[in-house]
């Protein structure tokens, strides 16, 4: 939030200590563009029915209104954190276009014609501006204030470094929805240790139509990008409003990334021809300038918001994974006993999906990384998430893979509770342990935290595929391949068969399996000797159940791989197909 520029007055200004609430409009440019009209009505609405009568009620005064943001005044911190939170669970119950950001400091201020100047405000818009969407980012100071206050819970929102803010800041954040991200700039990067993101900055698409009207559909791409990369907790992505401050500037890509001190940039040209739009996306290296990747969208305009939905959905499909693996490279280039903690999970990261024994190699790698850093939540995700794997693939008797799956996921949690892949290592343990619903919770919050991951929702489908409705998870399995079309899998081919069996299209199933025979997964003949009884086909069910046989590793179990299928089964009809599937293949149960 800017401040207007004033001529101070010759006397000394009066300061008083107070508790400062600043507020935004997210998304307010790109809200103004779709439905100037409606945007306006929703803003005076919330502000009629919402947030003046809640300023009100708590004993604040609004110092100023600044089109899409506020700045308020409290005698009391409680009063106007209090206040912040009401305001934040009326606006999510009303569902509508209007969501905020706030922040809420308490610090000495000069009273200029009853404005409020300093440092102390500057703290409260840029904690506003690093606050979770929905929520609330207060300083340490103001949390302070806030002991025997029970009923509204805040977590740790991490150490950042604010602009024009000497010292670092703790901060604490809150939601009415529980724990989530705030939001990322260039304000936000977390003082970890030995846990360093990729960095990316996302400028402003260039508008190459030749009509200055069509500024907002190409901003908004950019902003839509930023906002959907920032649920990535593994990178670190600039605020619009620092990377935009750069559009028109005249500077190289590299000039660029040297003033924001990130590693990566994305860059983009809209350009609108008649019905139809192109948006050229790129990643550039920062320290070369080297494009890393590029790709053109080409649309028709029968709905321009739709086609800037689909245009971000498809670059973000991309971008995240483009990123690990050209920061993977030079991890990948530096000596074992050189790396931080940051680039052993990327190696881990890279031979994880290889599976069979790689998965024993990627666990090695998060091992070395946690050793690094205890507390690199990701490191405690990915170990969580790789142990599961390891149920199928290189389990042995006696070993307990789903065990420590859960231990590791739980740890994540504990470490960051706002961590998308925390909850949905510890929601994948938890559904392959057999508590559907505690697995249903968390990795439901992980995909609310991160509606564009693929790997996420590769785990909702799984989950979906043993519930009282398996078709879900083929509709999930569908989201997940247009998220990332060109992703491994081989763990979704995994639900696909196994929503299927248990919806009984055998013929389906098999499909899919004989599509997984070239995977290092000990199970598959076995499977399409189960599918093939089921359809009466006895001469393919010996076939494969002999190949399987000769081919299966000495540690194979199929009793331990049949109670893990009983595990996770949710109804009492899909756990009967199992059990007369495997009772098909020779066993007693």
């Amino acid at each position: 939030m800017c401040q207007t520029a004033i001529t101070m007055p010759q006397t000394t200004p009066a300061r008083r200590l107070v508790a400062i609430l600043a507020s935004d409009v997210v998304g307010y440019t790109q809200l103004m563009g779709r439905d100037e009209l409606g945007t306006l009505a929703a803003l005076e609405t919330h502000r009629q029915d919402v947030f003046d009568p809640l300023v009100g009620h708590h004993g604040g005064r609004i110092v100023k209104l600044m089109g899409d943001g506020a700045l308020v005044e409290f005698g009391s911190v409680v009063e106007a954190v209090r206040c912040a939170a009401e305001i934040q669970a009326a606006i999510a119950d009303l569902g509508g276009p209007i969501t905020l950001r706030i922040g809420v400091h308490l610090g000495d201020v000069m009273v200029v014609n009853d404005d409020l100047y300093g440092d102390g405000v500057n703290i409260a818009a840029r904690l506003e501006s690093i606050a979770p969407v929905g929520g609330i980012c207060v300083s340490a100071i103001a949390f302070d204030s806030l002991r025997g206050v029970d009923d509204i819970e805040f977590v740790d929102g991490g150490t950042h470094e604010l602009k024009n803010v000497d010292t670092p800041m703790r901060t604490h954040v809150w939601h009415p929805m529980g724990s989530v991200p705030a939001a990322s700039s260039k304000e936000t990067r977390p003082l970890e240790v030995g846990a360093v993101r990729p960095s990316i900055a996302v400028l402003a698409f260039e508008n190459r139509s030749g009509d200055a009207d069509q500024d907002f559909f190409s901003d908004g791409i950019a902003e839509d990008l930023i906002t959907a990369l920032s649920s990535f907790s593994e990178l670190f992505v600039i605020a619009h409003s620092s990377s935009f401050t750069f559009k028109d500037a005249g500077l190289s890509p590299t000039e660029t990334a040297a003033r924001l001190g990130v590693d990566y940039l994305a860059t983009g040209t809209v350009r609108r021809a008649g019905d139809r739009v192109r948006v050229t996306a790129a990643l550039l290296e920062a320290s070369s300038g080297r494009q890393v990747w590029a790709n053109n969208y080409d649309r028709e305009l029968a709905d321009i918001f739709d086609v800037q939905d689909d245009v971000v959905r498809s670059v973000v499909a991309v971008l995240p994974g483009r990123i690990a693996d050209a920061h993977g490279e030079h991890a990948r280039r530096k000596p074992t006993s050189s790396l931080s903690a940051y680039e052993h999970f990327l190696r881990g990261n890279h031979v994880i999906w290889r599976r069979g024994p790689f998965v024993r190699e990627a666990i090695e790698h998060y091992a070395r990384a946690i050793a690094l850093d205890p507390e690199f939540a990701p490191a405690h995700a990915m170990t969580g998430i790789a142990e599961g794997m390891s149920i199928w693939d290189v389990s042995r008797r006696g070993d307990r893979p789903v065990d420590r799956a859960w231990a590791a996921g739980r740890r994540a949690l504990d470490l960051d509770a706002s961590d998308y892949l925390s909850h949905a290592a510890f929601g994948q343990a938890s559904r392959q342990r057999g508590d559907a619903e505690l697995g249903h919770r968390h990795l439901r919050r992980a995909l609310d935290l991160n509606p564009n991951s693929a790997q996420v929702l590769s785990y909702w489908a799984m989950y979906l595929a043993y519930s009282a409705d398996p078709t879900a998870a083929l509709d999930a399995y569908d989201h997940a391949v247009a998220l990332d079309p060109y992703g491994s899998d081989d763990l979704r081919s995994e639900t696909v068969a196994e929503a299927n069996f248990n919806l009984g299209r055998h013929e389906e199933s098999i499909t899919v399996l004989r599509t997984m025979l070239g995977l290092p997964i000990s199970y598959v003949h076995q499977q399409l000797a189960i599918n093939f009884g089921m359809l009466g086909d006895l001469d393919a069910l010996d076939h494969h159940l002999a190949l399987h046989n000769a081919q299966r590793p000495p540690w194979f179990d199929e009793m331990e791989l049949f109670e893990s299928h009983m595990l996770i089964c949710q109804t009492a009809e899909i756990e009967e197909r199992w059990r007369a599937g495997y009772r098909l293949v020779g066993l007693d149960v």
